[in-house]
């Protein structure tokens, strides 16, 4: 994987900017563009985007909700077209 493509999925999974993304390497917006284009960063600044890549690739995911045995499970999204919303009791 190129370090383009790092970044870029950097970007997208956390829903950074060009801007927000260049000041969480610690860099310019022209300088991250450069790297977009093919240049390849310096050690330092290729570390700190390791370092992200790696803590978005291999970050523990967690269950949003884990029943316990025997519990009721009420689903309250989404919204069906034939339930009924609590305004319209």
């Amino acid at each position: 994987m190129t370090t383009a493509d790092k970044i870029l999925f950097i970007m997208r999974h956390n829903g950074w900017t060009k801007d927000v993304c260049a000041d969480e390497i610690g860099v310019h917006v022209t300088q991250l563009n450069r790297w977009l284009r093919g240049v390849i960063p310096s050690e330092k600044n290729m570390n700190t985007i390791d370092s992200l890549y790696i803590q978005l690739v291999f970050k523990p995911k967690r269950p949003k909700y884990i029943p316990r045995k025997r519990e009721k499970i009420v689903i309250e999204y989404p919204y069906y077209s034939h339930q009924r919303q609590l305004w319209e009791k």
